[in-house]
Formats: C-alpha cells, structure tokens, sequence
C-alpha cells in the first residue's frame, strides 16, 4: 500500500470553531455542489477529498499522512483509482503532494518494485496469506482434501461477485477463513450456496453488497432455500407471520369457548 504525504490547500476555511480543542467536525459550505470544482469531480474523487479533510480534521493540519488501505478496506476502492483521484485533486489545487512512499503490507505481494508514484498505477496487487499452506500432510503425505474445495468456493464467489458487480470482492485473510469455515459447515454443497447466495435479492444483502461473512452467517438458511428451488424474500415471511396469527387467534378463541363449556358442565 502507499502513504502519500499530502497538504491541503486552504484548510483554514474548512476548519470548525477554534475555541474547540478537539472538535469532531469540519464546515462544509452547504452551496459546495455548485462550485466549479467540485462538478468537476466524480464520486470517487469527491470521496477522496472528504476523508482527506477527516484526516486533516484529526490532526488539526492541514498536512496529513494519506494511507490508501482505509478506503480500500472499508469502502472496496483500489489503490490505484484513489492514486488517480488524488492527482486530479492536485492538478485543480485543492491538494499538492510532498511525498510518496511505498508500505509493505503483510498480505500483498508485489509484482514489481515501486519507487515513483506513476508506476503504482500499473502495479498488479495480489492479496495473499502471510502463512504459507502446506498442501501435504506431515503425517500420512496426503493432500490437504479441503484445499481444493475452499478454492473452488471463492473462484465461484468472486465470479458471481464481479458479474453482478463488475468488481472483484476484497479477499484477505478474514475472508479466507470464512471461507474456510462455509466449507466445513456445508460441504461441496458451499459452491451452489454461494452462487445462489449471489442471485438473492434480499434487501439486507444487496445493501451490502452480498459480502462472504453474510452468507457464512445465513449458511443454513441459504442452503434451505437453494434447495427447495427458490428465495425467501420479506413478503413471503409476512405472509408466514400473518398465517400463524391468525392460527393462534383461532387457537385461542378455540381454548376460550373450551373453558367455557366445562364451566357449564361444572354448575
């Protein structure tokens, strides 16, 4: 990953109140959508320029250590297009660059070496386990059985993944393991799962872009619905919930007249 050292043009006139020591904002002119510059920008860039006003907010300055593993991790952006980004924020001016240097992440591998910030645009990063696996046993020489089926389960999840989103899925270490796990609870059935998982419209998973942690979490559920043939959306759970309320008012009004009978009986 790369850390750019960065200073922001004109910081003073986003800086909130200076009788606050440590304030948890930052002004924002509310007619900032009709500057020229800021039209000018996509919605990467514009993402790019307000994590570099939290950042200087942070740290009250307007120099800031900008590291592209944040919105890589927590928004999916690739290094490369936040490098891009940053560059046209610098050549409208509202940045200028001091720095750049390269960071050695512990689960990347990089295909070349990096010393000017031009080449990290074609730099191809490839995340992997600091761990290296041992496909064979030490005790009997046989081979992982469970490697190849949880390499299976994420080329069909990152497949389904970029053609529905046009984008690979971030893999690291974390996701590696659930994989892991989604193997060892459902079997070579995990493969058709994860692709159904990837067709379901549900609203809570399309908010959050199907990620691999949800359909380990709904692993058995999604298993059921995948093999009954098709998705279990909100309005069929209503109208689950609706047909068991009125069983149970009909339970009820059933226990009631009961009651009522052996009252009778009993006078």
């Amino acid at each position: 990953m790369a850390q750019i050292k960065l200073n922001i043009t004109n910081w003073e006139k986003y800086q909130s109140r200076k009788d606050i020591k440590n304030p948890l904002w930052f002004k924002m002119p509310n007619r900032i959508f009709e500057d020229k510059l800021i039209q000018n920008l996509d919605p990467l860039g514009f993402e790019v320029m307000i994590y570099c006003f939290c950042l200087a907010s942070i740290k009250q300055n307007s120099i800031i250590d900008y590291d592209t593993k944040y919105l890589t991790l927590y928004r999916g952006h690739p290094e490369s297009c936040q490098i891009g980004a940053i560059e046209i924020l610098i050549k409208i001016g509202m940045l200028f660059k001091i720095r750049t240097r390269s960071v050695r992440d512990p689960y990347v591998i990089r295909t070349e070496s990096v010393q000017d910030l031009n080449v990290i645009h074609d730099v191809k990063l490839e995340k992997v386990q600091i761990k290296k696996q041992k496909p064979v046993s030490e005790k009997n020489n046989q081979v992982d059985p469970g490697l190849d089926l949880r390499r299976e389960i994420w080329k069909t999840y990152t497949e389904c993944y970029e053609k529905r989103y046009n984008t690979k899925p971030v893999g690291n270490a974390m996701t590696a393991k659930q994989v892991q796990h989604l193997a060892n609870r459902l079997g070579r059935e995990a493969i058709d799962v994860v692709e159904f998982y990837l067709q379901h419209n549900k609203a809570y998973y399309t908010e959050r872009c199907h990620p691999i942690g949800l359909c380990l979490s709904d692993a058995e559920s999604l298993r059921t619905q995948w093999s009954r043939g098709r998705a279990i959306l909100a309005s069929e759970a209503k109208n689950f919930e609706r047909k068991q309320a009125n069983t149970n008012v009909f339970d009820e009004a059933i226990r009631i007249l009961n009651e009522r009978k052996s009252g009778e009986k009993d006078e």
